[in-house]
């Protein structure tokens, strides 16, 4: 322990002081930077097995950025799909089997929302209205019930 004499020494143990401070706040830093680091994986993992049941997305708690909305048809999909999966297709299936499904589902349900869903729509309405004109074409233009001699 250093002994103060003057005002000199008082303003010398000060700076020193802080920068003790200063070497101990970095060492902590970088302590909770490492264990936020450590935790983070399995903490992200629990944040996005817990968001498609309540709603919430990964925008909502901070993991991603806002371009991957949810709407109300991703939110329907991720109830309907797995239920279908579970209920017709690997009805006798067992618990973990399901839950893999149900999973695997989630997944692959990410890319769908409202305008991928209006997307298919009007390609599927183009294909339709195609198909129609071409059977319409065939007739020459002639009716059916039109007499001919």
């Amino acid at each position: 322990m250093q002994f103060i004499k003057n005002i000199s020494d008082l303003q010398a143990h000060i700076r020193s002081l802080e920068i003790k401070k200063l070497d101990h706040e970095l060492f902590l830093n970088q302590k909770v930077a490492s264990i936020k680091q450590t935790f983070s994986w399995p903490i992200n993992t629990f944040h996005k097995l817990t968001g498609f049941i309540t709603g919430k997305n990964n925008e909502d708690i901070g993991i991603i950025d806002k371009t991957n909305k949810v709407d109300f048809v991703k939110l329907t999909s991720r109830v309907i799909i797995p239920f279908v999966l579970n209920k017709i297709f690997f009805r006798k299936s067992n618990f973990i089997v399901k839950t893999i499904i149900s999973l695997a589902s989630q997944g692959a349900i990410s890319s769908i929302n409202k305008n991928t869903v209006a997307h298919w729509v009007d390609k599927l309405t183009h294909y339709v209205k195609s198909k129609t004109k071409k059977k319409n074409t065939l007739n020459d233009g002639l009716q059916a019930d039109s007499i001919t001699y």
